[in-house]
């Protein structure tokens, strides 16, 4: 194989002409750090010149690890590849663990948020449920729509039949409180 190290201090692997401190070039290239003892693990630390980022890491247990340096696990992926955000040790697909502290406007210490990027009348935020197995996979839906300036609804939709390919909106909560089954604006606490 070929290897270079440039008068720049640059390593080429692959290559004569590496453009980066290490590049690894060819048709499939990989790069494998692998651990020689049972308890040992491997990684990658990328820091800052002050010491600050991050380590990815396969740990002794076979998960995924991502930490701050000088930190405990951020995120790990785990071998059935459930994801745990706070924690090592995620039971479902995604599994998140914290301590919000506020429900206040752009806190920012909450469990989930999901943000659009801009704030025109009609534009919305979702989170869609379905099965993977199901025709149309989407079966339900939570989001927000921008009803004015700032202000929102929260919509609540399902899907009738397996055929169908659109959801349809059941419940509206208002930005003013009024509930709406079946309507998508009303002037009452509850309308049905």
């Amino acid at each position: 194989g070929l290897m270079v190290i440039t008068n720049q201090g640059n390593v080429g692997i692959g290559t004569t002409s590496p453009g980066e401190k290490l590049q690894v070039t060819g048709a499939s290239p990989f790069v494998s750090v692998k651990a020689t003892g049972a308890g040992d693990y491997s990684g990658v630390r990328l820091q800052d010149s002050g010491g600050a980022g991050w380590t990815i890491q396969n740990d002794n247990v076979d998960k995924l690890d991502f930490s701050l340096v000088g930190t405990g696990s951020k995120m790990v992926i785990d071998t059935s590849g459930n994801v745990g955000i706070g924690t090592t040790g995620p039971a479902s697909f995604l599994h998140i663990v914290g301590a919000p502290t506020s429900n206040a406007l752009g806190a920012a210490n909450v469990a989930v948020r999901v943000v659009i990027t801009q704030n025109s009348v009609g534009s919305l935020s979702a989170l869609q449920l379905g099965a993977n197995s199901i025709v149309n996979a989407a079966m339900g839906y939570v989001q927000t729509v921008t009803t004015n300036n700032g202000q929102g609804d929260i919509v609540f939709g399902t899907k009738n039949a397996d055929t169908d390919s659109v959801l349809t909106e059941r419940v509206r909560i208002q930005s003013t409180g009024n509930v709406g089954i079946g309507t998508t604006s009303t002037a009452e606490k509850l309308e049905v």
